[in-house]
């Protein structure tokens, strides 16, 4: 289903399934989703690329509790 409507929507399988599961969040939420993608993404590459030990835990420490709004929101 998802690659017969690639054309009239231009949206990837993934990009439907995560519109579909945000559909029933309210209006802030769903804003809030869009900003921890980008967040998470660059959360993520700043853990790898953590070159101290205080680096990486300051950098993990950031990405777990953006991880956890993420679930709470049900992103």
């Amino acid at each position: 289903m998802s690659e017969a409507l690639r054309p009239i929507t231009g949206l990837e399988h993934e990009q439907r399934q995560t519109l579909h599961r945000r559909f029933k969040l309210s209006h802030a939420a769903k804003l809030e989703c869009a900003l921890l993608d980008s967040r998470l993404a660059s959360q993520e590459t700043n853990e790898r690329t953590a070159t101290t030990p205080q680096d990486l835990q300051t950098a993990q420490q950031s990405l777990f509790e953006s991880r956890k709004r993420f679930r709470d929101l049900r992103c």
